[in-house]
């Protein structure tokens, strides 16, 4: 057995991080918004572990292997430092240290090869997206033999990790001790950098993503619309039908189709002058009233946007709804965004909002379906048509930079520069990248690294 190693911490904790620190209880969970310092202490903590503890294996275990890499395999490099590394196992996800530990990550997809191993240390990262019985069926079993630490870390989610936090949380548990933490929690940022993005950023999702508080998704969903902000009278802005315009367009065939007409201001404004709602009509009389209105609008056909959906190719037939359309319009329209209903949501709630005092999503007075949607849908109900159709439009026309806004707001840019990103934390990437040097970087369409890190 090889001794204890001096291990020096290469970053100061955080006043929250320390008092968490100082709590010697084996299971630490850490409920934490984002930029709070969680993932930073977990790395920390675990090399610490390492350091102090006989040989053998720790585990650092996240959604996927992928997932584990991106978000911290270069911090863990970064706070180790050479001094105590023996060898890194690149192609392995594996750190063999001086004194005979080996910090390993993994991903919970691919857990099951775990089973019958035993491990010093384990972190859970973004926990609550895992599958619940991954950590009781699988890892659970992997700490008895040496009665090994676990520290959970996560964004909140309501299900098991929730579950666990709340039953522990009052600290009743002799093995257990609980924290929540948020953005303001983090020292090193400015608290009006802060502020900034909290008005720029939805109530919900800045509750949820940086306040580490979990929402129960009921009430109105677009709670920024007012009337009387807006809406403007169709007899204003008359130059805008010569602003570029983009059309969304949900289809359906006994539901309602939605579509919108938007154009856009040289202010980057989105106003919302057109809107048609129709159930039970088919591709040929949807696409009459869409090529009525193409010479009103400065228009080009690369800015119509439809559904995922109408791309389908189903049954014995050859083609799509949108093979329909082209053929009675002359064009195709271009699939809409790929990213979570959620997120084209939250660039809803950005426009609504604006800059905090100037709304940047404005809707024709003519518009009442679209008025009527804003003002009656609500969390858990099906979106109406009108509104999906509008959340495809503004989506597309941020890809296509038909707004100035989109260089307003970090996350905007990352439609156009990463269209299918669905990979955790960009932010950490960001900053991995600029303060490592680390000369890698992530395919986001086959959700896989590229550069020095795939070649090991």
């Amino acid at each position: 057995m090889k001794q204890q190693m001096v291990w020096r911490p290469k970053y100061d904790l955080f006043p929250w991080q320390a008092e968490v620190d100082a709590v010697e209880k084996r299971f630490k969970v850490i409920k934490g918004g984002r930029r709070s310092g969680k993932t930073i202490y977990a790395v920390q903590w675990q090399v610490k572990s390492a350091c102090q503890m006989p040989a053998g294996e720790h585990l650092y275990v996240a959604a996927t292997q992928k997932q584990a890499a991106e978000i911290s395999w270069f911090e863990y490099l970064d706070v180790i430092g050479d001094d105590i590394v023996q060898r890194v196992d690149r192609r392995d996800f594996r750190i063999t240290l001086k004194n005979g530990a080996m910090i390993i990550m993994r991903g919970s997809d691919k857990l099951d090869l775990q089973r019958g191993k035993k491990y010093r240390s384990l972190v859970m990262e973004e926990a609550a997206f895992q599958k619940p019985d991954v950590f009781d069926r699988i890892l659970r079993p992997t700490l008895i033999d040496y009665r090994a630490p676990a520290l959970f870390i996560s964004s909140p989610k309501k299900g098991w990790f929730t579950k666990m936090y709340n039953k522990y949380k009052d600290g009743h548990d002799p093995e257990y001790h609980c924290a929540q933490v948020t953005i303001y929690d983090n020292p090193n940022l400015s608290t009006a950098e802060i502020d900034k993005v909290k008005a720029l950023t939805s109530e919900h999702l800045f509750a949820t993503e940086y306040m580490a508080v979990e929402m129960e998704f009921e009430g109105q969903v677009y709670t920024e619309f007012d009337s009387r902000v807006n809406v403007f009278n169709s007899l204003q802005w008359q130059e805008h039908k010569a602003y570029p315009c983009a059309v969304g367009v949900d289809w359906g065939l006994d539901d309602n189709t939605g579509v919108v007409w938007m154009t856009f201001s040289p202010e980057g404004y989105c106003l919302v002058s057109k809107e048609h709602v129709k159930a039970g009509w088919d591709v040929r009389r949807h696409a009459e009233v869409i090529a009525r209105h193409a010479p009103e609008f400065n228009l080009s056909h690369e800015n119509y946007a439809m559904d995922q959906s109408a791309f389908r190719r189903e049954g014995g037939s050859m083609s799509t709804v949108a093979d329909l359309f082209r053929d009675e319009l002359g064009f195709t329209f271009q699939r809409s965004y790929k990213g979570s209903k959620e997120y084209g949501t939250d660039i809803i709630k950005r426009f609504l909002r604006g800059d905090g005092q100037t709304p940047w999503l404005y809707i024709s007075n003519n518009c009442q379906e679209l008025i009527r949607a804003f003002d009656d849908y609500e969390w858990d109900s099906h979106e109406p048509d009108i509104l999906a159709a509008l959340r495809y439009g503004l989506v597309h026309a941020i890809s296509k930079r038909l707004t100035s806004l989109h260089d307003r707001i970090e996350s905007l840019k990352e439609i156009s520069a990463k269209p299918e990103v669905e990979v955790g934390d960009l932010e950490l990437v960001r900053r991995d990248r600029a303060r490592l040097g680390a000369q890698w970087d992530w395919d986001y369409e086959n959700g896989e690294p590229v550069g020095e890190l795939a070649s090991g």
